[in-house]
């Protein structure tokens, strides 16, 4: 996804570890519900390039297939140490 986002000009990300499960994914080991680790993918973008970067992260990310993830949008009122937008 990263390259992805590298060829459309997405200025930048931070990637940070997270762990989630849904509904359709309650794999177990010995009784207990395994939660895997994830990779959170933060950027801030503006407003004109959100559907762009929307729709590469849903076909590079393979976001339509059961326990490959999510991408949504957030609005940002405020945010400082942004140098390239």
């Amino acid at each position: 996804m990263l390259d992805a986002f590298e060829e459309i000009g997405v200025p930048g990300w931070t990637i940070t570890r997270g762990r989630g499960a849904s509904t359709e994914n309650k794999q177990k080991v010995l009784g207990f519900r395994l939660e895997p680790t994830k990779e959170i993918i933060l950027t801030v973008i503006k407003s004109s390039q959100v559907d762009e970067v929307l729709d590469t992260a849903e076909k590079s990310g393979e976001l339509l297939k059961t326990g490959n993830g999510i991408s949504c949008v957030l609005d940002v009122e405020k945010a400082a140490g942004l140098i390239n937008l």
